[in-house]
């Protein structure tokens, strides 16, 4: 859930409940005011009535309003307020009252005063002001949210820019992340972190690009002239166990001098050294292969049945395609079983490599650099992956499957 939704829950659920207690403060509130007015109303009434009593002491009741009786008691009885139901002969129906009941001496003599106020009305009222208070209260509600929804999203602005220039950030680009002064601490802070980490990440990665060439420059020189002198000394006349040392010597050099190359060959892909554009045909550059490849797949006795539908058109580097198409070639040579048959399907969207292989294959790891599907194998582990990096930058996908023995590598282009 984002930041800003989740604050804006939280405002709500606290305004909401906020409304609840306010609108129970201020029923009971106006509940206890009309009571307080109508205990104040029923007093001066009785006070009114009295007053009467002691001028004309004929005067008699007006049901249900106050009733006047003439009592035997001979203690006067302090006012208590009551609520009564009455019946009310004109709408026929019981309604209730707020009765003031007392016994009073007015000129010798004692009388039951009873003094009524109908509180229909008075309930009416207090239920429309209540109403009209809850109406107003959820009017601003919704007005506050959505200004403090507006004013959110405008304050949260630079920072929901920085988070996606942070995640549409990359390394090999050399972008530093940079943007304007926001007048909020926090934010500039933040964007003066983000700017000083892709400055300080970029540096590092290009002078780790420049270590990793150079040193594969520097490492090729001594590799070539160690494998010339062992070259050379194989041609001489040695003994048995030394001629075998040698050639195990020999045979390490030139594996390190593969791995060299490979790695030199990442960086430069990396380094985006390779920027000769243009449109290139896998249909041609892997007849072009096949043809360097013939004699490979003689001497393993493998055949290649080719199903060439369309052309299939990319643009890129024509060196990086070859690159490709030739590791995709090699990886198929070299783990496909011998008298079998590699299939190659070419259509104007996909294209297919098939060989047939007895040896079991994960292939949720053959991407993984120095990965190898056959540890007995003299395979560096680097083919496949060079081949997902080359089809990254050509916007192709690049999947693999193994089923029944059969192992497929396709490249398609994405949609």
């Amino acid at each position: 859930m984002k930041l800003f939704t989740k604050a804006n829950r939280y405002f709500g659920i606290s305004v909401l409940i906020t409304l609840v207690f306010s609108s129970f403060a201020v029923f009971y509130g106006i509940t206890y005011l009309f009571q307080t007015e109508s205990k104040e109303k029923l007093e001066v009434d009785e006070f009114r009535l009295i007053q009467l009593l002691q001028e004309n002491s004929t005067i008699s009741s007006l049901p249900p309003f106050f009733e006047i009786k003439k009592t035997q008691s001979s203690i006067e009885k302090m006012p208590e307020i009551n609520t009564v139901e009455l019946f009310d002969p004109v709408g026929k129906e019981n309604e209730k009252y707020i009765e003031l009941s007392s016994i009073r001496k007015i000129n010798g003599a004692f009388y039951s005063l009873k003094v009524r106020h109908a509180t229909v009305e008075s309930e009416e009222l207090m239920f429309v002001v209540i109403g009209a208070f809850m109406i107003v209260m959820l009017i601003s509600f919704v007005i506050l949210f959505f200004i403090n929804r507006s004013i959110s999203k405008k304050l949260w602005l630079p920072f929901n820019r920085s988070m996606q220039n942070l995640q549409s950030f990359s390394i090999e680009k050399g972008e530093i992340i940079h943007e304007p002064k926001t007048n909020i601490t926090e934010f500039d802070l933040l964007n003066e972190s983000l700017e000083k980490f892709s400055s300080k990440l970029i540096q590092d990665y290009k002078s780790l690009q420049e270590f990793t060439e150079n040193a594969s420059h520097e490492i090729q020189t001594p590799l070539s002239i160690i494998l010339l002198n062992l070259e050379e000394t194989l041609q001489a006349d040695l003994d048995k166990e030394t001629s075998k040392k040698i050639y195990n010597s020999y045979q390490a050099a030139m594996r390190l001098s593969r791995l060299n190359e490979k790695l030199l060959l990442l960086t430069k892909i990396d380094n985006q050294q390779f920027n000769n554009i243009e449109e290139v045909d896998l249909t041609e550059i892997c007849s072009e292969l096949l043809n360097e490849y013939e004699p490979l797949f003689e001497t393993k006795k493998i055949s290649v049945s080719t199903e060439f539908k369309e052309s299939f058109r990319i643009s890129l580097d024509r060196g990086l395609v070859s690159i490709l198409v030739s590791n995709l070639l090699s990886n198929a040579l070299k783990h496909g079983d011998p008298n079998t048959e590699i299939e190659i399907v070419i259509t104007e969207k996909n294209m297919t490599i098939s060989n047939e292989t007895s040896n079991q294959t994960d292939v949720s790891k053959l991407f993984n650099r120095f990965h190898k599907q056959n540890l007995t194998s003299d395979s560096l582990g680097l083919g496949l992956s060079i081949s997902k990096k080359i089809a990254d930058i050509a916007g192709l996908s690049i999947d693999l499957s193994h089923n029944n023995h059969k192992f497929s590598v396709q490249l398609s282009k994405k949609k």
